[in-house]
């Protein structure tokens, strides 16, 4: 049976799949390919704050510990160095650490992205509503974040969008829509590049305990109530013994995406 919501969310992000199945698939992944048990890995989310993801975020702590919460609006990791630092501090004895990253949109099943049918609401609403409050406008200027604000996670995400570069890339677009399409791709970039900043000042202070650190930084897409959620993934790799003389890094994404098509396979021939 075609999934039509898949079929629309997938006009956006080509390799988009249902989350349940995706963070299911990662399990079993990470565990067969490095030998763990689930309570083996400890994990991370520097995702939006947003009601909405933890009621569709995919359930994987049920099998992992944690999760370890780093992300404020949006998905930018505001618990900065000392959330990480923390968080490679807490790692099991000889197991892992999973970072999981990302910011998210709303794509509803009859209208355009940027917004989501919530539960028990009548109309769709705008999701991410952090990231469509920052949108920039092209005649107004934005102060410097204070981090006395009492709103500094707002402000902190008007200033990414308001970098020159980036304020360009979404304001070359008219429809609201479009422009939230370009924002999302402007905060992950923003998300993934803290993210590793954070991870490199951890490695070097020698505070990740643990034998194997992942990374995993996509787009978190959000369905209408009842109808799930989406993950299309942008990065993946493993860092072995982070912060030590063994150190190695390996990606790990074109890795997963043939054990996730072979699986795939598996239950189209099983049908």
């Amino acid at each position: 049976m075609e999934d039509e919501y898949l079929k629309k969310v997938q006009r956006y992000y080509s390799n988009a799949e249902r989350s349940n199945d995706l963070g299911q698939e990662l399990i079993r992944y990470l565990c067969e390919t490095f030998e763990l048990q689930p309570d083996d890995i400890l994990a991370a989310n520097s995702i939006c704050s947003d009601d909405l993801n933890s009621m569709q975020f995919p359930h994987i702590s049920k099998d992992f510990l944690g999760p370890f919460n780093m992300g404020g609006l949006d998905g930018f990791p505001f618990t900065g160095i000392t959330g990480m630092t923390a968080f490679g501090h807490h790692a099991p004895k000889d197991g892992a650490l999973l970072i999981f990253y990302a910011p998210h949109i709303g794509i509803p099943l009859h209208g355009d992205p940027g917004t989501v049918l919530r539960t028990r609401q009548q109309h769709v609403s705008a999701c991410c509503g952090a990231a469509t409050g920052a949108l920039p406008k092209a005649d107004v200027a934005i102060a410097d974040a204070d981090c006395n604000s009492l709103d500094y996670q707002m402000d902190y995400i008007k200033q990414i969008f308001n970098r020159p570069a980036n304020k360009a890339r979404i304001l070359a677009h008219k429809e609201p829509w479009r422009q939230m399409i370009v924002a999302t791709e402007v905060m992950y970039e923003a998300i993934h590049e803290r993210i590793m900043e954070l991870v490199a000042i951890v490695m070097r202070s020698g505070d990740f305990h643990c034998k194997y650190l992942f990374l995993l930084g996509g787009i978190f897409i959000n369905g209408d109530a009842g109808k799930g959620s989406f993950g299309a993934y942008r990065h993946h790799k493993v860092i072995t013994n982070p912060g030590t003389s063994l150190q190695e890094e390996r990606d790990l994404l074109g890795g997963f995406e043939a054990y996730h098509l072979k699986n795939l396979q598996a239950k189209a021939a099983g049908q």
